[in-house]
């Protein structure tokens, strides 16, 4: 078992199924024996793009509620 923290975009990108995350960090997400971690100031930086209106960032739903969801689908914990 390993431990990981993730950064903002390999989170985002993780989240949306997107194709710039490399095929090691989506395997190492997706191993459910590593425990992951997001710092809060990911959800900062998050909401800070959100309300900036960046494209990329198109969650559909506010932060929390989107980092909330996906956090507990992805067992990933928050540090």
């Amino acid at each position: 078992m390993s431990h990981f923290l993730l950064d903002t975009h390999s989170l985002i990108w993780f989240f949306k199924g997107d194709a710039q995350l490399s095929r090691k960090a989506r395997t190492i997400i997706d191993d459910e024996e590593n425990i992951k971690f997001i710092s809060i100031v990911s959800a900062w930086e998050m909401t800070i793009k959100q309300s900036k209106g960046r494209e990329f960032l198109d969650l559909g739903t506010t932060v929390d509620n989107f980092v909330e969801q996906k956090l507990i689908y992805s067992n990933v914990r928050d540090r």
